[in-house]
């Protein structure tokens, strides 16, 4: 029979080969629903660098609307930058000599100028990936001298199963690379390729290293690490450095996993670990179409305070390419974690000390949840239309097109004793819960969140059978906001809203915060008498701080007990007749940063 295909000509995007260039949207060609592509190689064996002249592109919080997105070798690889408004940045530099670009409109029109991009090759090649499992590396230049101004990554990866042993063969820097102030010129390793991934220190404080004598050998954890050199000085008397790696021992942690169910441990389990490390399991596990894993945590401490930056266990299913679990902070054991695939990584990420930390699960793969995509797809408890078996965990990712609300609507629901059903509003089983059914009902239930994707997990013990629920996605307008900051718009803003539609809006803040709505640009309603017929677009955000007029009350640091913002400046005021006296106790853990010219604060403080 044959094909047949139609065939169409690219308005914009392309692949660039060259040492230089640059690439350019002006205001008459920066239109609204583009999605421009372009792949930029340089000479083998060298690095790219790319920034911009001008940039004037729509701004909007974490670039959402109008971006221009760089990653590193090509559109699947590593983020290296995502820009809007009219912030530069100092550009970025990718690790090997390709580079992908991408230009990224909405239906928004607006009147910004667009983009000048240049880009460049470096001047000597270094750095890149070694897949080998033994080799050498040496700066650029070696033994004739170090340059100036130059920024070398390498990228080694071995076999699974093993890890990266760093030794130096010959090690001159100028002497100018080390100052009173630090190190001017200077080698730093990572545990991992991520941009995120713990440095291996050389000593016990020190991971950026410049002195004169040799650096001491370096082990990785498992089977990828990062090398990074970076010379602000240069000297053709010093001779630079060469360095040898190879992977004979096997690895601490990580390597490729194929069968379930099982379980994983922290390197060195059950004493705690304190060294830096990145472990990183790739899971690719037997299953029936339409399968979930369960994992179920043994013990867990990773005492991270904050937002997971230093000490955390991240998910990233292979099908979304992106972290969709992060678990850390805790001390007592979380609960499970419902991953809608059974193919993903699993990282671990350790800086070393001060924190020390470990962990123990075990996973197992459900029958059951997978992927949903788009409206009008049905999902079913298991074994519908009969009763669902006992102890099932099933998980199924709601996924729409970008820009769009993923909504579900349940018919009715018929659930037993301590079994459920939980609708989060995220991708991940960490997401905020939009609202958690039990027990039995027939009147219908539509929950949506505030971006295109939602996790619906379905839970049984063993307390007996019953007939399940059945649910059906559907498209709509409106949405639960769990994020700090965002805007609500009407339907196809700024193009007219159809008639007949009623939207909802929910806006859920963190405890110790308060809200602040504010509307950020002229709204157009229809006329009609008590303003039945409306729309109006809104941006929010959530400010700190509250007043108390009651006789008693309680109220928190933000985000409290998971850690504060920085740069927050909040005011609690508690307001009460001239005649009366305040009383106030600290009823919790109380943990601030201490200053120099504070002293340090107590675990615990009380009137």
């Amino acid at each position: 029979m044959g094909f047949k295909a139609r065939v169409s000509i690219a308005t914009c995007g392309g692949t660039y080969y060259g040492r230089r260039g640059s690439l350019t949207i002006s205001r008459n060609a920066y239109t609204t629903n583009r999605n421009c592509s372009y792949h930029i190689m340089g000479p083998s064996g060298h690095y790219m660098r790319l920034w911009f002249r001008t940039l004037d592109l729509e701004s909007s919080p974490n670039c959402t609307r109008d971006y221009v997105e760089m990653r590193d070798f090509n559109s699947t690889g590593e983020v290296l930058g995502r820009f809007c408004g009219s912030e530069r940045g100092t550009g970025v530099a990718t690790s090997a000599n390709s580079v992908h670009v991408t230009f990224v409109t909405d239906a928004h029109q607006t009147d910004n100028a667009g983009f000048l991009m240049r880009f460049r090759a470096s001047m000597e090649g270094c750095g890149g990936w070694r897949y080998d499992s033994a080799g050498e590396l040496s700066s650029p230049g070696y033994p004739h001298g170090v340059p100036r101004r130059r920024r070398c990554i390498w990228r080694l990866q071995v076999p699974e199963g093993r890890r990266i042993r760093l030794e130096t063969a010959d090690w001159q820097l100028p002497p100018a690379a080390r100052s009173a102030r630090g190190c001017r010129s200077w080698l730093t390793v990572l545990d991992g390729i991520g941009a995120s991934s713990p440095h291996l220190n050389f000593t016990e404080s020190a991971y950026f290293y410049c002195a004169p004598d040799a650096p001491p050998v370096i082990n990785s954890t498992g089977n990828q690490m990062t090398i990074i050199f970076s010379s602000r000085v240069g000297s053709t008397s010093a001779r630079g450095f060469r360095m040898r790696y190879s992977s004979n021992e096997p690895a601490l942690c990580g390597g490729a996993i194929t069968s379930a169910p099982g379980s994983l441990a922290s390197p060195q389990y059950p004493l705690p670990f304190g060294s830096p490390a990145e472990c990183r399991w790739q899971l690719t596990l037997p299953s029936v179409a339409n399968a979930s894993t369960l994992v179920t945590f043994n013990a867990f401490s990773l005492p991270d305070f904050g937002e997971c930056l230093h000490l955390s266990l991240r998910v990233k299913p292979d099908e979304l390419g992106e972290t969709t679990e992060v678990v850390c902070g805790n001390t007592t054991v979380p609960p499970p974690l419902h991953i809608p695939f059974t193919d993903f990584q699993l990282t671990y990420a350790s800086p070393g000390e001060p924190w020390t930390s470990f962990f123990s699960l075990t996973y197992a793969v459900k029958p059951c949840g997978g992927l949903v995509s788009g409206p009008g797809q049905r999902i079913y408890s298991p074994g519908y239309p009969s009763d669902y078996p006992n102890g099932m965990d099933c998980a199924w990712l709601v996924e729409f097109e970008h820009q769009q609300t993923a909504r579900v609507r349940f018919a009715w629901v018929d659930l037993g004793p301590g079994d459920y059903v939980s609708v989060l509003n995220g991708p991940g089983s960490t997401s905020p819960q939009l609202r958690r059914l039990t027990g039995s009902s027939t009147a219908a239930v539509a929950l949506h969140g505030q971006s295109s994707r939602l996790l619906v997990v379905f839970h049984s013990d063993s307390s007996g059978q019953h007939r399940g629920f059945q649910a059906e996605t559907e498209s709509g307008c409106g949405g639960v906001y769990h994020t700090m900051e965002g805007a609500v718009e009407s339907p196809e803003f700024p193009a007219d809203y159809a008639a007949s539609i009623e939207c909802e809006w929910e806006v859920r803040a963190q405890p110790g915060y308060r809200l602040q709505l504010r509307f950020v640009q002229k709204f157009d309603l229809e006329t009609s008498e008590g303003c039945q017929n409306d729309f109006v677009q809104a941006q929010w955000s959530a400010i700190c701080g509250e007043d108390f007029t009651g006789e008693s009350g309680e109220f928190s640091s933000p985000g409290y007990p998971n850690g504060y913002k920085n740069n927050l400046d909040c005011v609690y005021r508690i307001l009460t007749m001239p005649q009366d006296y305040v009383t106030l106790n600290f009823v919790g853990p109380f943990f601030l940063e201490a200053s120099p010219s504070t002293p340090a604060p107590r675990e615990r403080a009380s009137e």
